[in-house]
């Protein structure tokens, strides 16, 4: 006679650990004392949000910066709009028309003085 096998012991469970609150990021306030609307980088009328991605092209090769801490960061330095656009070149680039932006969250890269005319309206 063939006695049936025992079935295999039950895994023992585990209670998980107890979840560790992560502590709220700091509230950015505003020259009022309430929150701020954005951070980012004032390029002269046009306000460029944190995240925003800038591109400048020359003799078909891109160069790329993006706004992080309200700076504008290329090659992993801080620049600005002027010397990104004539970081190659002759150095007597007008960046409102040489440098292209999308913003957070876009799709189109949009030439900045397009979106200058567009701040200005």
């Amino acid at each position: 006679m063939h006695l049936p096998a025992e079935p295999p012991p039950a895994p023992m469970m585990t209670a998980s650990p107890p979840a560790v609150p992560t502590p709220a990021p700091a509230l950015v306030t505003g020259p009022s004392g309430g929150p701020a609307a954005s951070r980012g980088y004032q390029w002269k009328q046009l306000f460029l949000p944190n995240g925003t991605e800038l591109r400048t092209i020359y003799c078909g090769r891109s160069t790329y910066a993006i706004v992080e801490d309200e700076q504008i960061i290329s090659e992993g330095k801080p620049t600005t709009p002027s010397r990104l656009a004539n970081l190659q070149g002759c150095g007597s680039r007008n960046a409102w028309q040489t440098v292209w932006l999308r913003l957070p969250g876009g799709t189109r890269w949009r030439r900045a003085a397009d979106c200058r005319r567009l701040a200005d309206a």
